[in-house]
């Protein structure tokens, strides 16, 4: 079969729906890949690149300078059946004492405009924390970066977890 009749073919089935979107391209940045959870990660972002100075979206609105350096990790959402680790996560940030970290997660990675969900409520050595679940879409990487509030930056420890306790309504009245 000829090359432009295979082509003709394939562009008929994607028409009607037959062939799946393409799969979401594997990073090609430095983000370090979660492929299963739970996992934690340890590391410091002293030294490290800043590749995003600023977070401009209105679901990050309260995380906007950030110049220091990152640490950076990415995962698919979606089935593990898929290579995803599933449609919900956390994330528990806790930074060395006197580090005041900023924890968000970018659709892109270094456009600090795709920001869809950021934590920076506690300050220097307090815990921050980010629970996704509504927000993710099956198929979409994210990339979950570890950040500063200043020019220097300190060690963390980043765990990536996926415990969910379900709670179902069994019985709901007005009185």
């Amino acid at each position: 079969m000829p090359l432009r009749h295979v082509i003709v073919f394939a562009l008929a089935l994607a028409s009607d729906g037959l062939i799946a979107a393409p799969p979401v391209p594997m990073p090609t940045g430095t983000a370090t890949p979660i492929g299963s959870l739970p996992l934690t990660f340890t590391g410091s972002t002293s030294g490290a690149a800043n590749q995003v100075s600023s977070v401009a979206s209105s679901a990050c609105a309260q995380v906007t300078n950030v110049p220091g350096g990152e640490a950076v990790y990415t995962w698919l959402a979606g089935p593990t059946s898929s290579g995803g680790i599933g449609m919900h996560v956390d994330f528990h940030l806790t930074p060395e004492s006197g580090f005041d970290a900023v924890m968000y997660v970018l659709t892109t990675e270094g456009d600090g405009t795709s920001c869809v969900v950021a934590a920076d409520t506690q300050g220097a050595g307090g815990l921050e924390y980010i629970h996704m679940e509504e927000i993710l879409v099956s198929g979409q990487r994210y990339y979950v970066y570890v950040d500063s509030r200043t020019s220097g930056g300190g060690n963390y420890s980043l765990r990536a977890s996926n415990k969910f306790i379900g709670v179902e309504l069994q019985t709901f009245s007005i009185d």
